[in-house]
This record gives C-alpha cells, structure tokens and sequence, in this order.
C-alpha cells in the first residue's frame, strides 16, 4: 500500500509471480490511480507492457531500441526482444 503518490515509480518484475487475472488488476490499479505519475516498469514478458507508452529494449546496460509499444506489439517479438 502507497500513502503518497509518487511523481516516479520503479516496477522491477513487478508482476513476474502473478497470474493473468491478477496482473490485470495490478495494471488497472496503475492505469487509473497513477495517472499523474512516471512509471518505469522493469519487465521480461512484452505483455507486461501493453499499457506503457514507450518501450527501451536493453541489453548488457546498453539500450537497443526505443519506441512506442503499439509499434512493437505489431512486429512479431525476436529473440533480441525478450532478453
């Protein structure tokens, strides 16, 4: 529980031991309770990200890439993409 709204919030695999229903919960509570926040959200599986709006693809501390997730969720994931 968060007494205070933060103006940036840190995920780090935040929902990588939920299920499907519980992670759209916890996506539904960031969407409508954090609206005036920055999240960075840390994640391995692309779905995780859906209701984000900028994607940076990493790899060994380097970024790879940055756009939009629409863009993303369009092309057929790579391997590059889910490490």
């Amino acid at each position: 529980m968060l007494l205070k709204r933060p103006k940036i919030l840190c995920l780090d695999e935040a929902t990588a031991s939920l299920d499907a229903k519980a992670e759209a919960l916890f996506q539904k509570v960031l969407e409508t309770s954090f609206t005036d926040s920055t999240i960075v959200c840390i994640a391995h599986r692309i779905d995780t990200l859906r209701w984000c709006r900028t994607r940076i693809e990493m790899s060994q501390g380097k970024m790879l890439s940055m756009n939009a997730v629409e863009a993303h969720l369009e092309r057929k994931p790579s391997s590059a993409s889910i490490q």
